[in-house]
């Protein structure tokens, strides 16, 4: 009588995640019972198709991908591996998740105050499209948007403001990745008063 021996296959991974960082992103996702570890792929662009990351050796369930570049999509899938008969037997299908990289934050972030503007500088931001300029409001609590500039220009005025009175700001630099704004994960602030 003939005989046929078979793996089955591992379920796949769900609940799959990405947290995004600037040069790094954190995977994580539910564990599979009975993996003995995971296969991360990133999908790359110039060769169409998806390339392994790492083959975890462990049943860890999160991993995190570095050396990544700042403002960049990146497409992540996932499966969970058993060894068999020194067969590698995975999951027969994999999720996967798109996350986008983020921007550095702003630095040497300066206002020059005169009597009714104030001159705002700072460094340029590598891979930055734009940068966002907000200013905060003290009636709502919270920080509303002066302008969104659509060049790396380092410099932006505000003007018609009210002499001798306080402002503070905040800046963020901002590139537009698949139709989204990715900006910098940080911002910083300077208060200034009017002469």
């Amino acid at each position: 009588y003939p005989s046929v021996t078979v793996n089955t296959y591992l379920p796949a991974v769900t609940n799959f995640k990405a947290n995004a960082d600037v040069n790094s992103v954190k995977l994580t996702w539910d564990k599979v019972t009975g993996a003995q570890g995971y296969i991360i792929y990133k999908y790359d662009t110039a060769k169409k198709s998806y390339v392994r990351v790492t083959k975890t050796t462990n049943t860890n369930n999160s991993y995190t991908v570095s050396g990544l570049n700042a403002g960049t999509s990146n497409k992540f899938a996932i499966k969970a591996y058993k060894t068999i008969d020194g067969k590698e037997c995975a999951s027969k299908t994999y999720p996967s998740v798109t996350v986008n990289t983020y921007l550095p934050a702003v630095t040497n972030f300066k206002a020059s105050a005169d009597i009714n503007s104030v001159k705002l500088t700072w460094d340029k931001v590598t891979g930055a499209q734009g940068y966002v300029v907000y200013w905060y409001d003290t009636a709502k609590k919270s920080y509303v948007r002066v302008t969104k500039t659509t060049t790396n220009v380092n410099t932006y005025t505000v003007k018609n403001l009210a002499s001798g009175t306080s402002y503070k700001y905040a800046i963020r630099a901002y590139k537009t990745v698949d139709g989204k704004e990715v900006l910098s994960t940080t911002y910083p602030s300077l208060s200034c008063k009017l002469v």
